[in-house]
């Protein structure tokens, strides 16, 4: 890995001096994301523990467009049950002002009433599990907590000083770092790519609690979906360190995507959610 010393930004300038280009780097990365209208993806996540031992199993069918989201997610406790049996599984409609959900009667083995609620009382408008999946890859994150996260959490925050951007070579290829300090010390690194999408293709959160460092870290290996499509990552690696030893990971794959499709609207209905016949329906708080 060898680093083309072009400096563009003193690495002491603070947040009101800062060149517009510094902002304009990560902003595009963003940018990129927001630009992504629709999709439909199949994703694998498997948490791994410190010696990199699979531990969990999430699986995430996902379809969005616009503010609506079908989202059909199962967990398996134990990653080489060939039955999955030892999770749950559920299907889940997230729409601008509703949240739709479903526990899968079959893998369940009895039938339970839908649950209705007001997407206004949920925590940053998504339920535990459920996320945008533009955010893969753009938070050095594991897919768990991606449901509490937005576009600017950590990529064009400005919640900053101390900000350098530098011209890096990794795998071949030229990118920009971007490292920056937050108000509370912590410190962010992001390598992006403006040649594939403007994807972050590796990103990094360092932090100290009590004298003990934690970083976390993603790297990402990307893919173009389509012909001349979006860029975007097929597999992103997160790993997670206390003090210089790895504490556990998680490793994403996307095993299939389209972006930029045309997704019917009845796909974000309970119409289409294949749920029994006679199933109650709980309207919990639905304004």
């Amino acid at each position: 890995m060898g680093i083309i010393k072009v400096l563009y930004v003193a690495a002491a300038c603070s947040l009101l001096a800062e060149p517009v280009m510094v902002m304009e780097v990560e902003e595009q990365a963003v940018a990129s994301r927001r630009a992504i209208q629709s999709g439909r993806l199949d994703i694998l996540a498997v948490s791994t523990d410190s010696e990199g031992r699979p531990v969990l199993k999430h699986e995430y069918w996902v379809e969005f467009e616009d503010d609506n989201l079908r989202f059909d997610y199962h967990v398996s406790q134990k990653p080489d049950d060939p039955e999955g049996r030892s999770g749950f599984k559920t299907k889940n409609i997230l729409t601008a002002d509703l949240l739709i959900s479903h526990n899968d009667p079959d893998h369940l083995g009895m039938n339970t009433a839908v649950t209705k609620a007001s997407r206004k009382g949920l925590p940053g408008g998504h339920p535990p599990l459920l996320f945008d999946p533009r955010l893969l890859g753009l938070s050095p994150a594991r897919t768990v907590v991606l449901h509490g996260l937005h576009f600017e959490i950590f990529a064009a925050n400005p919640d900053r000083t101390n900000v350098t951007v530098e011209l890096e070579e990794i795998d071949g290829r030229n990118m920009s770092r971007v490292e920056y300090v937050r108000a509370d010390g912590a410190k962010a690194r992001m390598w992006i790519d403006a040649d594939r999408g403007s994807n972050i293709v590796r990103a990094e959160f360092e932090s100290t609690f009590r004298s003990e460092k934690w970083l976390s870290r993603s790297d990402c290996e990307l893919k173009q979906y389509d012909v001349d499509g979006v860029w975007f990552p097929e597999v992103v690696t997160f790993q997670e360190f206390h003090d210089g030893v790895l504490q556990g990971g998680e490793t994403t794959t996307v095993r299939a995507a389209t972006f930029n499709i045309d997704i019917n609207d009845d796909r974000f209905t309970m119409s289409t959610m294949n749920i029994p016949r006679g199933t109650p329906i709980n309207d919990a708080g639905v304004d």
